[in-house]
């Protein structure tokens, strides 16, 4: 600081009590006051923007797009570990409740089934744990009433032996 105050001692002037006496430092060189630098600096910034902050906003105008692009797709690259089980199990239960899948089934059981019949009591014995392996996972409710019988038959001959 260049300017020193102090108050003003009684045992140096008692008229002067109660008074601040400056001291100045004649080493001291004078800068400008704070509040005229900080005058000077709006009054550069106000209404210009310059160079520096066109390139301070298009950066800032990447840094968005990219942000907001990689949280609508790029997300979804990480969390597909989290949602593409759930969502492959819910695919496949739709698959396996669908009516094209239900008429597949009962397709390929009337063929099992053709050849269940046209063969000999060996060839029956192997295709029985076969067939009946087909449908262990499968409702038989959903099939028509023929094969629901032939399914039946074969479980009870397939467990009396």
């Amino acid at each position: 600081m260049c300017g020193l105050t102090l108050p003003s001692r009684a045992y140096l002037s008692p008229e002067r009590y109660g008074q601040t006496t400056n001291i100045k430092n004649p080493y001291c060189q004078t800068k400008p006051n704070h509040i005229q630098l900080m005058k000077k600096i709006k009054a550069n910034l106000k209404g210009e923007m310059g160079i520096g902050g066109a390139i301070g906003l298009g950066l800032l105008a990447v840094i968005i797009i990219l942000g907001l692009s990689w949280a609508f797709t790029g997300n979804d690259f990480f969390l597909a570990k989290i949602f593409a089980p759930k969502m492959e199990q819910v695919r496949h239960d739709t698959f396996k409740g669908s009516q094209a899948y239900n008429d597949g089934v009962a397709t390929q059981l009337q063929s099992f089934q053709f050849k269940y019949e046209q063969s000999n009591d060996e060839a029956k014995g192997a295709l029985a744990p076969i067939i009946l392996k087909y449908v262990a996972a499968y409702d038989t409710n959903k099939l028509p009433s023929e094969l629901q019988a032939f399914v039946s038959k074969l479980r009870r001959e397939t467990f009396a032996k």
